[in-house]
Order: structure tokens, then sequence, then C-alpha cells
């Protein structure tokens, strides 16, 4: 049983790599590497998006300010320029197009490639 454990996680961490590296090669020499903050931000134009706040964070929870320098982890969502937004969704398209380079077929076996990774029948 741990070796056939071993033998999935092994596949899983080939799948993540070759991904990886496919994802790498697609957006090579893309619009991407441009800088996409040009300018400073407006304040003014800031946009709060809706359901994004965890419920705990709340009035009742507030403890007040917190020391300089406590380390704070957010996240920031940008909108994408718009030909960036359109490369994007034409790879995403490519990725279910037979004739694409791109084109990656569903994987459907994958519950059944985790317990086999060898194939053939359990």
């Amino acid at each position: 049983m741990i070796k056939k454990l071993g033998i999935a996680l092994t596949v899983v961490a080939l799948t993540l790599a070759l991904t990886w590296r496919h994802a790498a090669r697609a957006y090579e020499g893309s619009s991407q590497l441009r800088p996409l903050i040009t300018e400073a931000v407006d304040e003014t134009r800031v946009v709060t998006l809706v359901g994004n706040t965890r419920p705990e964070a709340n009035a009742k929870n507030d403890r007040g300010l917190e020391p300089d320098g406590f380390p704070v982890e957010q996240i920031i969502q940008l909108k994408r320029a718009p030909e960036l937004e359109s490369e994007f969704r034409q790879y995403i398209d490519s990725l279910t197009d037979k004739s694409s380079p791109n084109f990656r077929p569903p994987v459907t076996h994958f519950p059944t490639l985790l317990l086999n990774p060898l194939g053939g029948s359990l």
C-alpha cells in the first residue's frame, strides 16, 4: 500500500513538473514580461471585490492597531490589460483545440491513474 502511494505521488509530481515546463514555454516571449504597473495607484479608482472578506473580520473581533513592522500578507488582484486578457483567453481555448500545439486531452482516468499508475487492472 505504501509502495502504491509512493508511485502515485511520483506520478503527480512528474505531472506537475511537466505542466510547469509546458506553461513556462507557452508564456515565453509573451506580453506578460513587460511591467504591468506603470504609474502610481489612484486611490479614487480602487474597487472592493464583494465576498472576499473573511466572515471573522468584523467589528466584534477587531483588536485595534497592530504595531509597526507587524507582518501582514495581502493579496492584491489586478485587472489584466485587455490585450493580455485576450491572449490568456486564446491560450485557454487552445488547450481544448485538437489542432493546437497546446492541446491537452482531458484526464478522465485520473483517479484510476492514482490508484494504479503503471496501468493494467487492479
